[in-house]
């Protein structure tokens, strides 16, 4: 890892919030995206933040 957690949340965080605009919020790929960013979390150590 080349700790560019800060661009990637901001870029999952992006992605996510068109695909609950675009596609709603239980559609599988705005799903995929929420797990990737909880994924993100947790590496982090950020276990608050993923179980949201």
């Amino acid at each position: 890892s080349d700790g560019r957690w800060e661009e990637a949340e901001s870029l999952l965080m992006q992605v996510m919030e068109f695909r609950k605009k675009v596609l709603g919020a239980e559609y599988p790929q705005t799903l995929t995206v929420m797990n990737n960013l909880a994924g993100l979390y947790g590496s982090q150590g950020n276990y608050e933040a993923a179980e949201k």
